[in-house]
Formats: C-alpha cells, structure tokens, sequence
C-alpha cells in the first residue's frame, strides 16, 4: 500500500481504509430470540425518526485487533435508531459513543468471517457487510542456503505471522541474471553471484484494502566466480573504494585490470580483494574486470561498472523524496493532470529497481524533486545520485536504515550499504518527520478519536521525532557531507477555515466530517510548526546543515496554486459517487502529496541554498 500522510476526508475513507458500505436493505430484522443477536438503541429515549442513515467501517477488519467500531451518521442527530446485528462473529462491547455529531457502535473480533450490521430509524434502513480476517504482519522465508550450482532448484517456503492470512503472497529476485524465482517460490539457479529473494505479503489482490504490505527476504548464492558488487562509485570525496573477487565451488588465481585509467586505477595486479582509486577530476563510465585462473589453465572473467563522478548526492527520506504519486482508483479519473500517469510509472519504476532485472538497478524517480534538482544544478553532469526514500518511512524507520547491520527486503540492500552511501555522499537531501505527525490522522482515527487525543498524541509523537532528529543528524553531518533538510509543509493549507461544500454533494455526514477533519488539520498544523523550529534550530546549529524552508514557500501560494502543488481538489471530492463506486473508479483527489510541479516548487527551494564546491 502506498499511503503516507492526509487527515483529508477521501484519505478517512480511501487512504486510511474506510469502506463505504452503506446501502438500502428491505431485509427483515433479524429475530431477537436468536442466541447471537446483539443490539444498541442510539438516543433510546428519544420519538424522532431519521430523515437520512448511513453506516461506515473498514470493510476488513483483522481478528487480532482489540477494538473496531461502525459509525452510524444520520441527522436529525437526535433521532432514535437501532443498530443491531446476528452474529458470533464480533461481541457488540462498551456503550454506543456519540463523537462529533456522529455514533460508534464498538464490537471486538473474535473470529475469522463475515457479518452484517443493520441499522433503522422508522422506515430508513441500512446494511454494512464486514470481514473479519487475518491480515499479514510478517514473513519469514525458509529453505535451503547452502551455495547452489547454476542451473540447480531450490524451493522456498513463506510463513505469514498469522499462518491463516487471506494475504496474497508475491515473489522476486533482486536479480534475475543471478537467480530467477516463480509465483510458487521455485528458485532457478542462472549464472554464479549473489540475489536476494522476497516474498512480499499483501492484501490488494483480495479485493480488501488498508493495510501496508509486509516482505521477508532469503539471500541466494549460485556457485562460481564473481565479484562483490556489480556497480562500484568514485568521486571526489570518496576516492577509493574496495570490491572482493568471490570463489564459491572455485579456486584459482584472479587478476584485475581497468578500462580505462583515466577514469579510475586499480591498487593490485592480483588478489582476491583489491582497492579502486578515483582519478581527481574525472567523470564518466568504465569497467573493472576480473580473471580467474583455474589450476587447470582454464579462465573465467567477472566485470563491475564504475561510474566515476566529482560529486556524489544521496537522497533519503519519505514519499516526498521518493516522488510518489497516488493512482486513481479506476476509469472515471477525467482529470488527467491530477492523475500523474508518468509519474506513477516513475514511482513504481523506482521501488522495483531492484526486483525482477538489473537493468537500472540505481534508478532514481525522475520526477521526484531530488533528480529534479540533480538536473538544475549547473554541475549536473558532475553529479551521482542515488535515492533510499521510501514510502510511509518515519525518523525511527530512517534511525533503523543507518545502522551498520541494517538490510532492507522491500528495495533489497545489503547489510550496512544506506550508511556506506552515507559515508561516501558529499551531499544529502532529507525529507523527514511528516509521517511521524501526520499518519495518525488517518482512517477510523478520524470517527474514533476525539480532538484531546489528537493533540495528546501529536504531543507525544513530537517529543519521539526530537529524540530520533538529533540521532539522524548527528549521524549524517558526522560523515562530513552538507545535510540540506527541509521543512515539512502543510497538505492541509487549502482545507482550511471555512471549505467550500456544493450544494449537489451536501449532506450532514459530509458537513460534520469536514468539520471535524478542520479541526484536527489545526491541531496537526500547530506542531508541524514546532517541529519546523525544531528542525530550523538544529541547522543553525550545525555547520553541516543547511535549513530548506520548503514549507514557507508551499504554505503560503495562493489556494489555487497550492492545489495545483499537490494532490488536492476538494470541489472535485463527490461523497454519492464514491459510495457508488467505492474500489472502482474514483481518483483520490484529496491525497497531499506532491504534483510534478510540486516537485519541481521543492526542488527550486532547495537550489537556493544548494552548493556544488564541498
């Protein structure tokens, strides 16, 4: 799943995994002399009868969660209405609890199923189906990993924590020229070297939505002669760089040569590691081979690419810097500028670089604002880039990526490469901490929570990004490289005070959400400013950083240029059609993350403070 940050209302019911299941039902009750029947009275005191119903909850609900709930919205907000449902499924638990003009109806899930909850006022009746399953929360990949001979099968197997999950397990290899891997986890053995194959969890294909995807890993070694990396980087801070001539089933004798030693010159004519140097002032591609010599005189060679750059930039961060764009959801998507079609195909490109081929293994989306300020940079040609921005990642998700041990199955890093392209980088662009804000507002948060525990919680979370901040940078600026952190701007700036609601797409439900969700984008926006300070003070502070105000620029455009910024539109935003089609066809106007012009807005801020001369 590709969901980041946005407290917007498309984002309570699409991005957080809200399923909008309500319909009409002439269906009869079901009989209160059934053993699971299970009934709330909501207002049970009151004669007035509900003009309009309707019901909201996740249309899948995972068996191991302690609480879920149904909302029930209908208006006059004093009218009486019976929410009931016949089921062993869930137990109804707690009293009904009434939350910015609407009602929780809590249930706790007991076992894997299905049920239906019924809700009537008078003759207005309504009906919502939910699941109860096992959603993945882990994978652990087992088999055998002892070395295999090219042309050899192996098979895996994948767990998923719990065993009975409706997840959709998918396979790859991190690459194919090494070892290829089937939908059934039958690994073929293709030509000697290293792969890293993942088996990724995922409910997305089950039709049920909400929930990120989960990915274990299993390292591959095909027997024979090759070398430790396939893609080695010089430049004018890390002048040296050391790759290992790997024997595996083999032995003999390996010799090295360079293409080309204006570019790059090897430390030994021999041995099975050997050190690269960086010519000062070269750039351009060339290649380090080596043979080895068999004791019966028979040779094999092995090759690396050596990309040769005066300077090296490293990009880290969350989907900002990783240029994601959401996807509409379906065909009935009429603006095409909000939909980003090349820039969805630029995203996904970017996260599969490492699966399925090496073709582009260090492929950087090119509409992200890192690559885009990359090309503006007047050294452009001079510069390497490479990006380990991901989606959704917090500063403990970053904290966890810079340790020495640290490997990551989604994009299939070795141990301990994020901190070595650190200490290689002579600059680094960092987009972090939104989602460490931001993602609570999101989903059933937005019906269950009330605004006390949005600003406790945003509080709290506050305190545990300053802590992990410092860690970050203290990290990152050791390593001597220009840290250029940004500011983390509003998604809400057009949402706010007083939103617009057409007539044509009025209701109550609308009204009150809207109402509340202004509310909480308050509350979210006055600690994002404390953590702006935070971040601005950090940088002063630290000769190694430099402060990138991108928020002062995107949060004060005018409202119709900051929609144009991001994924935003909320005129666009039709409650009836989305009910309608829920899961078919309508795009998610309300998602906060940068248009192509968006990034082009970050990356023009960040080059105002940029310097080529480390």
């Amino acid at each position: 799943m590709k969901r980041l940050f946005s407290a917007l209302f498309a984002a309570a019911f699409v991005l957080g995994g809200i399923a909008l299941a309500g319909c009409d039902s002439g269906a009869n009750s079901p009989s209160q002399s059934i053993n699971n029947f299970q009934q709330r009275v909501l207002n049970p005191n009151s004669a007035d009868v509900a003009a309009g119903l309707e019901l909201f909850a996740d249309a899948d609900v995972s068996v191991a969660e302690p609480l879920a709930a149904v909302n029930a919205s209908f208006s006059p907000a004093t009218a009486q209405v019976k929410v009931w449902a016949e089921t062993d499924v869930v137990s109804f638990v707690e009293d009904p609890e009434e939350i910015e003009g609407s009602w929780l109806v809590k249930f706790k899930p007991k076992r894997q199923g299905a049920f239906t909850i019924y809700a009537q006022s008078g003759y207005v009746k309504k009906t919502i189906t939910i699941k109860v399953s096992a959603k993945a929360a882990s994978v652990e990949i087992s088999g055998n990993s002892e070395p295999i001979d090219p042309g050899k099968k192996i098979r895996l197997t994948a767990k998923t924590n719990p065993p009975d999950s409706i997840s959709t397990i998918t396979w790859a290899s991190s690459d194919d020229s090494v070892a290829t891997v089937d939908q059934n986890g039958n690994v073929t053995a293709v030509a000697p070297g290293e792969a890293v194959i993942t088996a990724t969890a995922s409910d997305e294909d089950s039709g049920v939505g909400g929930s990120l995807p989960v990915t274990g890993r299993f390292d591959v070694t095909v027997k024979g002669f090759f070398l430790s990396e396939k893609y080695i980087y010089l430049c004018n801070k890390d002048v040296c760089d050391e790759v290992e001539a790997k024997l595996v089933g083999v032995d003999g004798e390996v010799s090295w040569t360079s293409s080309n030693t204006n570019l790059f010159t090897v430390a030994n004519a021999s041995g099975l590691k050997n050190k690269l140097y960086y010519k000062p002032g070269a750039q351009g591609e060339g290649t380090l081979t080596a043979t080895l010599t068999t004791s019966s005189g028979e040779t094999k060679t092995a090759a690396a690419t050596v990309i040769v750059a005066k300077y090296y930039m490293l990009a880290l961060g969350d989907s900002i810097a990783a240029g994601y764009a959401p996807k509409p959801m379906g065909g009935k998507a009429k603006d095409e500028d909000m939909a980003e079609q090349d820039m969805i195909a630029a995203y996904e490109k970017y996260m599969n670089r490492r699966k399925g081929g090496v073709a582009d293994p260090n492929y950087v989306n090119e509409f992200s604002y890192p690559a885009v300020l990359k090309g503006n940079l007047s050294e452009a040609t001079n510069i390497t880039l490479q990006s380990y921005a991901r989606t959704g990642d917090q500063t403990k998700d970053l904290l966890a990526k810079l340790g020495p041990n640290y490997s990551d199955a989604e994009i299939a890093t070795k141990k301990g490469e994020i901190l070595e392209a650190v200490r290689q980088a002579d600059y680094i662009t960092l987009c972090i901490g939104a989602n460490d804000i931001l993602q609570r507002a999101t989903g059933i948060n937005i019906f269950m929570k009330d605004l006390n525990w949005f600003r406790d919680t945003f509080k709290s979370d506050l305190e545990k990004f300053k802590a992990n901040f410092d860690t970050i940078l203290g990290t990152l600026a050791d390593n001597g490289a220009t840290v250029y952190v940004m500011s983390v701007y509003s998604p809400y700036h057009y949402f706010t005070g007083n939103p617009p609601i057409p007539d044509s797409q009025y209701t109550p439900l609308y009204e009150a959400t809207t109402k509340k969700i202004v509310a909480i984008n308050g509350i979210a926006e006055g600690f994002l400013g404390q953590l702006n300070d935070y971040i601005s003070d950090k940088a002063a502070a630290n000769p190694y950083v430099e402060y990138v105000d991108v928020a002062s620029v995107i949060n004060t455009v005018l409202r119709d240029t900051h929609k144009k910024l991001i994924h935003a539109d909320p005129e666009k935003f039709n409650l009836d059609a989305l009910v309608s089609t829920f899961g078919q066809t309508i795009p998610i106007w309300f998602d906060p993350h940068p248009t192509k012009a968006g990034a082009v807005k970050i990356a023009d801020t960040y080059k105002g403070k940029f310097t080529t001369t480390p």
